[in-house]
């Protein structure tokens, strides 16, 4: 693999290794890539040694598998995360079993007119690799942007100091941060009272005396004394209660800030990734018209076409041609025909002769 500087690379480390065909993957790649955004619609496969690579016209990706060319001597100077998860010992165990590894390798396309992006390259080897150790569960990875070793479970949820170099040793998800700054933040809590602690474990008996000598000395003071001492008692109580409650309320404010804070910077990073819904009110669909309100819809047309030859011929001809509404047209059609009825069959007259 190349060390061009306009490349990115990683290797996953294996100590127990199951045959696989990087060909069956090949449509797990592409739709990997294509999440954030990335198109290769040429793709290349080698079978000796197994090798794929996913290009386009500006960038190239490359997935490389064979034994592992890394020893434990090799690796024994690369940088651990500030704050691992697992011991170096551990590591160094793992290291010494591993003996096969995939290659990953995101380049530029050589005689580009528009180079890509770094940022872009990280990203796109970043999440295949992520896919290959979902898939594969890789005991170790080997990120060479910044020659750093990680465990599977530091990679995917790392824990990196604030004043990390300017090339991450992956995209550093926000969390990682807020979590070195919360735990650094809690030791210098804790120091302070775990020191006034072993000072009251140490002067405990001194203090126990000193507390007897006073109950005695209170014990033989004057009854309003004693009711001054139990009200300041009181007081200082009081504000101390009050103190822990509005320490409280600012640390829930804090972590409040904090929360919404790595939610925007999450969506910052990975809004690619995101899928974000939305809640659309749709338009209840029409309910069909019934063959029954059809064809009577055509019989009061056809009807009134008789009876009245210019204004029903009309009406019929628009309900072809334009489709109005068929119920509101029946409607109008029964209307017609009782006004027909009423008018035709000297209904009026006979209605008056009974009244």
């Amino acid at each position: 693999m190349s060390d061009c500087p306009s490349s990115v690379q990683a290797t996953l480390l294996f100590a127990e290794w199951q045959e696989l065909d990087l060909a069956d993957l090949i449509s797990e790649f592409s739709r990997t890539l294509r999440n954030i955004g990335l198109d290769c619609p040429s793709v290349e496969a080698r079978s000796n040694p197994p090798r794929i690579t996913l290009s386009n016209d500006r960038i190239s990706v490359c997935v490389s598998l064979g034994e592992s060319q890394i020893s434990a001597e090799t690796l024994r100077g690369v940088q651990r995360p500030t704050l691992p998860r697992s011991s170096d010992n551990a590591v160094q165990q793992i290291l010494q079993v591993c003996d096969s590894a995939i290659h990953v390798e995101a380049a530029h396309v050589q005689n580009t007119a528009r180079p890509v992006a770094r940022r872009i390259l990280i990203a796109a080897c970043y999440h295949v690799v992520r896919f290959l150790d979902h898939e594969f569960e890789a005991d170790l990875i080997h990120w060479h942007p910044t020659d750093m070793l990680f465990t599977a479970e530091e990679f995917e949820t790392p824990i990196m100091p604030p004043d990390s170099a300017d090339t991450p040793a992956r995209p550093v998800l926000p969390e990682s941060l807020a979590a070195a700054e919360a735990m650094q933040g809690a030791t210098a809590e804790v120091a302070p009272e775990m020191a006034s602690m072993r000072l009251e474990a140490e002067d405990a008996e001194v203090i126990d005396t000193a507390a007897e000598q006073a109950e005695i000395a209170r014990s033989e003071a004057a009854p309003d004394v004693i009711d001054a001492d139990a009200s300041a008692e009181t007081t200082g109580e009081s504000n101390w209660e009050n103190n822990r409650e509005f320490d409280g309320a600012m640390a829930a404010r804090q972590a409040l800030a904090q929360e919404e804070a790595l939610r925007k910077a999450r969506r910052s990073i990975f809004a690619d990734d995101l899928i974000e819904t939305e809640d659309r009110q749709r338009e209840q669909p029409k309910e069909p018209v019934g063959l029954i309100e059809q064809t009577t819809v055509y019989v009061m047309t056809s009807t009134l076409m008789i009876v009245s030859f210019p204004i029903g011929f009309a009406v019929l001809i628009y309900n072809i041609l334009a489709g109005e509404n068929l119920r509101n047209t029946a409607r109008a059609m029964a209307l017609t025909g009782v006004g027909f009825a009423f008018s035709t069959a000297d209904l009026a007259a006979g209605l008056s002769s009974l009244i």
